[in-house]
């Protein structure tokens, strides 16, 4: 039967290993004992390289071109960085091995030179004379309305073999739009007459109040030009229409007796 001791001796033993297996061994701090060198091509250019948060700024003439750093960590990634002006940047990752100083070669990349945009200019030739007009809503040209001004805008350097878009107000006229195609190396011309404003609408006729005959009064009907007065017959007295019936009575009561 084992001892007390040994019992506690196995837990403790089994509680550690527990502990070990829950928080993991924890790692061996890397050593600070590596360096690296980096040479900058072309080593002309004046270059700033990183290594991590660590920066040198290299020139031709120093240590030729050669950006140097030590006292790195060891056994581990790095990741370092160079700039220099008209050349794209450059990022790489490297192993740094321990007691060692690694060499790199850093080749920039010139920045490729954008290929110049062909252009061409553009004439616009405007009846009537004068108002505004620009192109692409960014470049715009006013022209005075009078009979010395040659009524032609005229622009510039626009890219060509390409569509713009041209708009022209002028006061008193509808306002003109329209996509013209620039062909580059060449002026191109265009004639454009604005369509003047719609005329104000014609006044519309209304009746009155003091007019128009009042709700619920009868209108006469419309008589014929032609059409001939009519006359009325006035009615007999009633007196004598009696005494008639009374003389026609007493005939026949005559020739009865």
């Amino acid at each position: 039967m084992p001892s007390l001791s040994e019992s506690v001796r196995s837990v403790f033993i089994a509680a550690l290993l527990l502990c070990i297996l829950i928080i993991g061994i924890p790692p061996v701090a890397a050593a600070a004992d590596g360096g690296v060198q980096f040479y900058v091509l072309p080593s002309t250019v004046t270059a700033t390289t990183c290594v991590d948060q660590h920066c040198q700024v290299t020139t031709s003439s120093s240590d030729g071109g050669a950006a140097t750093f030590n006292g790195l960590d060891s056994n581990t990634w790095h990741t370092v960085t160079v700039k220099a002006a008209g050349y794209q940047d450059y990022s790489q990752t490297f192993y740094l091995s321990s007691d060692t100083t690694q060499v790199i070669d850093v080749t920039l990349q010139p920045v490729p030179t954008p290929t110049p945009v062909p252009t061409g200019n553009l004439e616009i030739t405007v009846s009537p004379k004068g108002g505004t007009a620009c192109i692409d809503g960014t470049q715009c040209q006013n022209l005075p309305l009078d009979l010395s001004a040659d009524g032609i805008f005229e622009f510039y350097s626009l890219a060509g073999n390409s569509y713009h878009t041209l708009t022209i107000t002028q006061s008193g006229y509808q306002p003109y739009t329209d996509s013209i195609y620039v062909n580059a190396g060449m002026v191109n011309g265009e004639s454009v007459t604005l369509v003047p404003q719609s005329a104000a609408a014609s006044p519309v006729a209304q009746i009155t109040a003091a007019s128009a005959p009042s709700a619920g009064t009868p209108v006469p009907a419309a008589t014929p030009a032609n059409a001939a007065p009519q006359t009325t017959k006035a009615g007999l007295p009633a007196a004598l229409s009696l005494g008639a019936i009374g003389i026609c009575v007493a005939i026949f009561l005559a020739r009865k007796n």
